[in-house]
């Protein structure tokens, strides 16, 4: 049998159960991490927490678990449609294939929480003189054209599209898809910035990410 992956070949493959504890040894090897997203499945039987946990921005989720010593530190505290962080480490189920994010610590990030991160940014921004009056521009009554930068198909986008046109039917929309969060977010954004600044038509711009839940 070879004695790696990159040795397999038509002629000599790995058995799957091979190739599967292989893998599961790779897993095993990651740290446990801290993440962050929203809850949206939670059910308790027979005292193990059974959960889906989904990114706040993009399509993404993950099936994750919390045994007996961690679920009942749970029950009651977080609920679907939380917005929360844990502490997970991926384990791979062999026989199944199946994979989940084994939780170790899960803690739901409340208004307060999200109050203090704006405020701390708030802060910031006011340092670097960003929302000095000088530099603020007037805001007209009824913008023609809107620009709006957001995720690639986010619930952010859908719900501006949505609650716009039930309030001003006539505004028309300038959209840029970007990423809006990871390395790339800040170049992306600051050039969707840049280019809809440039543009004549666009009366106001957006910038968004999340949408969907209120607590988001």
């Amino acid at each position: 049998m070879p004695a790696h992956s990159a040795d397999t070949s038509a002629e000599s493959p790995w058995p799957l159960s091979h190739f599967s504890g292989k893998l599961r040894a790779h897993i095993d090897k990651v740290s446990p991490t801290w993440v962050e997203g929203q809850l949206v499945e939670f059910n308790m039987r027979n005292g193990t927490a059974w959960m889906t946990l989904r990114d706040l921005e993009q399509e993404v989720s993950f099936n994750a678990v919390a045994w007996r010593n961690v679920a009942g530190t749970l029950d009651g505290v977080v609920s679907p449609g939380s917005r929360v962080v844990a502490l997970v480490k991926p384990s791979l189920y062999e026989k199944s294939g199946r994979l989940s994010l084994v939780t170790h610590r899960m803690q739901p990030v409340g208004l307060g929480d999200l109050l203090a991160r704006i405020e701390q940014l708030r802060k910031s921004l006011a340092s670097e003189g960003l929302f000095d009056a000088g530099r603020k521009k007037p805001l007209p009554v009824l913008p023609a054209r809107i620009g709006l930068i957001t995720g690639r198909e986010s619930d952010a986008k859908k719900d501006i599209l949505r609650h716009v046109g039930l309030r001003w039917a006539a505004a028309q929309f300038e959209i840029r898809e970007v990423s809006t969060q990871g390395p790339m977010a800040a170049m992306e954004v600051a050039a969707a910035l840049g280019d809809l600044d440039a543009d004549p038509r666009v009366d106001v711009i957006v910038i968004a990410r999340g949408g969907g839940s209120s607590r988001k």
